[in-house]
């Protein structure tokens, strides 16, 4: 019970942390992912073994990195038929939305 009352607490103190800063350099979707998803949060948390500046950091970094690549906006179209058809990409299931989700890697 106090390890969840402990991982609760950093979630609100990165969410905090996080969205206390300027948040022009991010897309307002993944801003909106650490505002309403406790489980977004928990994963840069988990990622840097709890340690709140690792996590705050990677957090950061990393939604810099999404929207400079737009990765919101990718689609299926996105990609060469000659990509997805990569034995090295296969299916992973489906995203919140629907839509099919595939990963790269070894099957």
């Amino acid at each position: 019970m106090e390890d969840q009352v402990d991982q609760e607490s950093l979630v609100i103190q990165l969410r905090n942390a996080f969205l206390q800063q300027n948040l022009e350099p991010f897309d307002s979707r993944d801003i909106s992912k650490i505002r309403n998803e406790d489980r977004a949060v928990l994963a840069y948390l988990m990622n840097s073994h709890f340690n709140l500046e690792k996590a705050y950091n990677m957090m950061t970094e990393s939604l810099k990195w999404r929207k400079s690549f737009g990765v919101n906006d990718l689609s299926k179209d996105s990609f060469s038929e000659e990509l997805l058809n990569d034995p090295y990409l296969y299916f992973k299931g489906y995203g919140k939305n629907g839509e099919p989700l595939r990963k790269l890697g070894f099957v």
